[in-house]
């Protein structure tokens, strides 16, 4: 692997909800990581429907669905990489709606539609 593999997050709240997408430079990722990361977020306040994963499905990081075992039919997932990454990206998101100095700002979010 030549190049780096990001976490990406946008996290937007106002006073009756709170939001966060995040993406990972990864080829997917199961609803179970999802879900871990959801009950990891539980404590900010921060909806299990209000979260957003995605990943780029980039095809040059860690196998994170399974899919290049050493042999046809059998897996490639990674059980420590996967432990790994949950556990690192729940301490990313801690600072979370703790007011995180300069990494919160407050903007205007102007949305229109047409009939």
């Amino acid at each position: 692997m030549s190049d780096n593999i990001f976490l990406r997050r946008l996290y937007i709240e106002n006073d009756s909800a709170r939001v966060l997408f995040i993406s990972f430079d990864l080829i997917g990722l199961f609803r179970d990581f999802a879900n871990g990361l959801a009950a990891r977020l539980a404590p900010r306040e921060i909806l299990a429907s209000n979260l957003i994963v995605a990943a780029t499905h980039m095809h040059y990081g860690p196998d994170t669905t399974g899919l290049w075992g050493p042999s046809l039919g059998e897996s490639g997932y990674n059980e420590k990489y996967g432990e790994f990454l949950l556990n690192f990206t729940g301490h990313e998101l801690e600072s979370l709606g703790k007011g995180a100095g300069e990494a919160i700002r407050e903007a205007l979010l102007r949305l229109a539609s047409e009939d």
